[in-house]
């Protein structure tokens, strides 16, 4: 067993016990030795500026804003479900826990960089933009689901 796999379980183990500060910690150090290991030389997006074109540029851009919010939002999803599961029952195994327990490591680890900017402004911009994006995900099923409840009474003819 790796020293990742280990940090992974002890993660699993403090998301089922409910301490949450230290499996924030455990998923903080997981991240610094995912980050370690890797052997390719990354690079950001506008390291790459200087060959696309503007639009490229806006593209680029865009998207990886929209791939950092929809890994917080994946984020939140999954820890929210690991703790409304793990309250129902301590000892439930659901399929989809597994994948919602990874779900939750790799988006911490796309989520995190928004930090490695070291820019509070683009922090507190990126987080107040995620909430927006997270009510607005919240509006659009709690509308769908009121329109279930009470379906429209169709027009008489």
């Amino acid at each position: 067993m790796t020293r990742l796999d280990t940090l992974r379980d002890k993660y699993d183990r403090y998301i089922r016990s409910g301490n949450h500060v230290k499996a924030l910690q455990v998923m903080q150090e997981i991240g610094r030795l995912s980050a370690l290991s890797e052997t390719e030389q990354q690079v950001a997006v506008r390291d790459l500026f200087g060959s696309l074109t503007p639009e490229e540029k806006q593209k680029a851009t865009d998207l990886c804003t929209g791939v950092m919010l929809y890994a917080d939002l994946l984020q939140s999803a999954a820890v929210d479900l690991q703790e409304i599961i793990h309250r129902a029952d301590p000892s439930a195994r659901l399929l989809l826990m597994e994948d919602v327990k990874q779900i939750a490591r790799l988006s911490n680890n796309i989520v995190r960089h928004v930090d490695a900017f070291h820019d509070d402004e683009f922090s507190a911009t990126f987080g107040d933009l995620a909430d927006l994006v997270a009510l607005n995900v919240r509006n659009i099923i709690y509308t769908e689901r009121a329109k279930e409840k009470h379906p429209q009474n169709p027009q008489k003819q």
